[in-house]
Protein backbone atom coordinates (compact mmCIF):
# COMPACT_ATOMS: atom_id res chain seq x y z
CA UNK A 1 0.00 0.00 0.00
CA UNK A 2 1.31 3.59 -0.90
CA UNK A 3 1.20 6.45 1.43
CA UNK A 4 -0.16 9.11 -0.41
CA UNK A 5 0.85 12.77 1.08
CA UNK A 6 -0.66 15.94 -0.04
CA UNK A 7 1.80 18.75 -1.41
CA UNK A 8 0.16 21.30 0.40
CA UNK A 9 0.10 19.25 3.74
CA UNK A 10 4.28 18.94 3.36
CA UNK A 11 4.21 22.93 3.09
CA UNK A 12 2.81 23.38 6.11
CA UNK A 13 4.07 21.75 8.15
CA UNK A 14 7.45 22.91 6.87
CA UNK A 15 6.47 26.34 7.88
CA UNK A 16 5.52 24.82 11.91
CA UNK A 17 9.04 24.02 12.37
CA UNK A 18 9.83 28.25 11.57
CA UNK A 19 8.06 29.57 14.60
CA UNK A 20 9.29 33.16 15.43
CA UNK A 21 8.82 36.98 15.31
CA UNK A 22 9.48 38.57 12.46
CA UNK A 23 12.04 42.31 12.62
CA UNK A 24 9.48 44.10 11.89
CA UNK A 25 7.32 42.85 15.11
CA UNK A 26 10.31 42.78 17.13
CA UNK A 27 10.47 46.75 16.23
CA UNK A 28 7.26 47.64 16.79
CA UNK A 29 7.16 46.26 19.99
CA UNK A 30 10.14 47.94 20.76
CA UNK A 31 8.97 51.37 19.53
CA UNK A 32 5.56 50.69 21.72
CA UNK A 33 8.04 50.45 25.06
CA UNK A 34 10.12 53.54 24.03
CA UNK A 35 6.69 55.53 23.96
CA UNK A 36 5.50 53.99 27.10
CA UNK A 37 8.44 54.43 29.12
CA UNK A 38 9.09 58.28 27.60
CA UNK A 39 5.67 58.50 29.15
CA UNK A 40 6.28 56.89 32.58
CA UNK A 41 9.65 57.79 33.64
CA UNK A 42 8.84 61.75 34.51
CA UNK A 43 5.92 60.38 36.45
CA UNK A 44 7.78 57.97 38.43
CA UNK A 45 10.59 60.52 38.88
CA UNK A 46 8.07 62.82 40.65
CA UNK A 47 6.60 60.13 42.92
CA UNK A 48 10.50 59.52 44.24
CA UNK A 49 11.14 62.97 44.85
CA UNK A 50 8.33 63.44 47.14
CA UNK A 51 9.07 60.12 49.00
CA UNK A 52 12.66 61.11 49.10
CA UNK A 53 11.31 64.71 50.76
CA UNK A 54 8.81 62.96 52.92
CA UNK A 55 11.30 60.79 54.53
CA UNK A 56 13.69 63.77 54.91
CA UNK A 57 10.81 65.93 56.64
CA UNK A 58 10.27 62.72 59.27
CA UNK A 59 14.07 62.47 59.87
CA UNK A 60 13.72 66.16 60.49
CA UNK A 61 10.41 65.75 62.64
CA UNK A 62 12.73 63.42 65.30
CA UNK A 63 15.32 66.51 65.23
CA UNK A 64 13.01 69.40 66.11
CA UNK A 65 11.52 66.68 68.93
CA UNK A 66 14.65 65.65 70.11
CA UNK A 67 15.75 69.58 70.24
CA UNK A 68 12.68 70.37 72.07
CA UNK A 69 12.93 68.00 74.54
CA UNK A 70 16.57 68.68 75.48
CA UNK A 71 15.64 72.70 75.39
CA UNK A 72 12.80 71.97 77.77
CA UNK A 73 14.41 70.03 79.92
CA UNK A 74 17.51 72.41 79.91
CA UNK A 75 15.12 75.37 80.61
CA UNK A 76 13.97 73.41 83.77
CA UNK A 77 16.87 73.22 85.29
CA UNK A 78 17.95 76.99 84.50
CA UNK A 79 20.50 75.69 81.70
CA UNK A 80 19.25 77.49 78.63
CA UNK A 81 21.30 80.11 77.95
CA UNK A 82 24.71 77.92 78.66
CA UNK A 83 22.61 74.99 76.80
CA UNK A 84 22.10 77.80 73.68
CA UNK A 85 25.78 79.42 73.52
CA UNK A 86 27.84 79.37 70.80
CA UNK A 87 30.80 77.67 72.68
CA UNK A 88 28.82 74.53 73.20
CA UNK A 89 26.98 74.02 70.30
CA UNK A 90 29.14 70.97 68.80
CA UNK A 91 27.76 69.03 72.36
CA UNK A 92 24.32 70.14 72.02
CA UNK A 93 23.89 69.19 68.43
CA UNK A 94 25.52 65.98 69.24
CA UNK A 95 22.79 65.03 72.03
CA UNK A 96 19.96 66.49 69.69
CA UNK A 97 20.85 63.99 67.09
CA UNK A 98 21.84 60.76 69.34
CA UNK A 99 18.23 61.44 71.40
CA UNK A 100 17.09 61.49 67.80
CA UNK A 101 18.42 58.31 67.29
CA UNK A 102 20.05 59.32 63.84
CA UNK A 103 23.46 58.78 62.57
CA UNK A 104 25.42 61.91 62.35
CA UNK A 105 28.84 62.81 61.43
CA UNK A 106 30.69 66.57 62.09
CA UNK A 107 29.64 68.26 58.58
CA UNK A 108 25.86 67.43 60.13
CA UNK A 109 26.66 68.72 63.88
CA UNK A 110 28.17 71.95 62.23
CA UNK A 111 25.31 72.78 59.64
CA UNK A 112 22.94 72.08 62.48
CA UNK A 113 21.30 75.80 63.65
CA UNK A 114 18.50 76.24 65.93
CA UNK A 115 17.17 79.83 67.91
CA UNK A 116 15.68 79.14 71.61
CA UNK A 117 13.41 81.61 73.07
CA UNK A 118 13.49 82.61 76.74
CA UNK A 119 11.33 80.26 78.04
CA UNK A 120 12.51 77.23 75.92
CA UNK A 121 10.45 77.31 73.00
CA UNK A 122 12.45 75.97 69.41
CA UNK A 123 11.77 79.14 67.50
CA UNK A 124 13.07 77.81 64.31
CA UNK A 125 15.46 75.21 63.20
CA UNK A 126 17.70 74.00 60.28
CA UNK A 127 18.91 70.48 60.04
CA UNK A 128 21.06 68.92 57.14
CA UNK A 129 19.77 65.45 56.20
CA UNK A 130 22.33 64.66 53.47
CA UNK A 131 25.33 66.70 51.33
CA UNK A 132 22.84 68.64 49.54
CA UNK A 133 18.87 68.38 51.32
CA UNK A 134 18.54 70.97 54.68
CA UNK A 135 14.68 70.74 56.36
CA UNK A 136 13.76 74.18 58.09
CA UNK A 137 11.29 73.93 60.67
CA UNK A 138 9.34 77.61 61.56
CA UNK A 139 6.68 78.66 63.42
CA UNK A 140 5.45 74.67 63.19
CA UNK A 141 6.06 74.05 59.30
CA UNK A 142 8.87 72.09 57.59
CA UNK A 143 10.20 73.21 54.41
CA UNK A 144 12.76 70.81 52.30
CA UNK A 145 15.60 73.09 50.86
CA UNK A 146 18.20 72.36 48.71
CA UNK A 147 21.74 73.55 49.76
CA UNK A 148 23.59 75.76 46.96
CA UNK A 149 27.61 74.76 48.21
CA UNK A 150 29.54 76.73 46.02
CA UNK A 151 32.85 77.30 48.21
CA UNK A 152 32.77 74.07 50.32
CA UNK A 153 31.51 75.72 53.43
CA UNK A 154 28.55 78.30 52.15
CA UNK A 155 25.35 76.90 52.71
CA UNK A 156 22.03 78.62 52.15
CA UNK A 157 19.70 78.05 54.12
CA UNK A 158 15.71 79.17 52.78
CA UNK A 159 14.45 80.73 55.97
Amino acid sequence: MKKIIRRDVQVSLKRKSFRGFTLVEIIVVLVILAVLATAMIPALTGYIDKAKEKTAIAEARNIVTAAQTLASEKYALNMLDEWKSDTNKAKRNESIYKLADIEYDSTKLNRLDLEVDSKGKIEWLVCPINSDTNVSYINGEFKVTLVSDTDGDDFVFDL
